[in-house]
């Protein structure tokens, strides 16, 4: 049986920042994941167009255009405010 220095549960941002900088190190690190496997063409949809989108312009957009927050930069301070 093989013995592991580390265990990191998950592999998204910060579990897989871990067991790079652990294993850089010489640790021996074993990775867990939950969940199915990704595809990431079919998973991830943040670099297409927005006209591949399957659900784009669905939903209520008068209401969407009247709550939506805006990021606000002033002073150093990020607010979210709604205009």
């Amino acid at each position: 049986m093989k013995i592991y220095d580390v265990v990191v549960v998950g592999s998204g941002a910060s579990g897989g920042w871990v067991a790079k900088e652990l294993t850089e190190q010489g640790m021996e690190v074993l990775m867990v994941e939950a969940g199915p496997p990704r595809i990431p063409t079919r998973d991830f949809t943040e670099h297409v167009w927005p006209y591949q989108l399957k659900f784009r312009g669905f939903g209520d957009q008068k209401a969407l255009l009247e709550n939506q927050p805006v990021q606000w930069s002033g002073g150093g301070k990020h607010k979210c405010v709604r205009i």
